[in-house]
């Protein structure tokens, strides 16, 4: 038996459509502290136009950060962590799975692998999908099959092809 423990750290990567939605959340913070900063002026509530500009802001900004995220990969003697990292700050464990009970385990853009299971509900743990290191595994949660897609490093695929040789392809 191989025994071993892998880490790796993929951090996200926006689409253009992410960043505008950051850059609206920005501008809503902004036009929002300008907003009550305005009507507060007017109502000649100047202590609390300034602090509910400034918590507008704050918050807006503070929406931009907890928009950027990366996945922590953990691969401890076959067993698999995914953990969500938000911010830097916050952690959240997405999964965990063993790659024994996997039904396969293959590249995602290298051969045919994945044409069979495109139909089924998939999890998307990588930086992009269209990633060339991308990899797929089938598994049984909560008993509906589902495709996890995740970005392991070359050392995890070899623990995976040890533990699991019949279901695990690597190229």
């Amino acid at each position: 038996m191989v025994e071993g423990f892998y880490e790796s750290m993929v951090r996200h990567i926006k689409t253009p459509k992410e960043h505008l939605v950051d850059v609206g959340l920005a501008l809503a913070g902004i036009l929002g502290g300008i907003v009550v900063f305005v009507m507060a002026d007017l109502m000649s509530l100047h202590a609390i136009g300034i602090a509910g500009a400034l918590a507008a802001v704050f918050f807006g900004f503070r929406a931009v950060l907890f928009n950027n995220w990366e996945y922590e990969y953990i691969v401890t003697d076959g067993a698999v962590d995914i953990d969500q990292i938000i911010a830097r700050r916050k952690r959240k464990r997405m999964l965990t799975f063993d790659c024994r009970d996997c039904e396969i385990i293959a590249p995602l853009n290298r051969g045919n692998y994945y044409a069979d299971y495109k139909s089924l509900p998939v999890q998307n743990f990588t930086a992009y999908t269209e990633h060339e290191d991308n990899f797929f595994a089938v598994i049984v949660r909560g008993g509906v099959r589902t495709c996890i897609l995740f970005q392991p490093t070359e050392d995890m695929v070899h623990q995976f092809k040890a533990y699991n040789s019949r279901n695990v392809f690597i190229s």
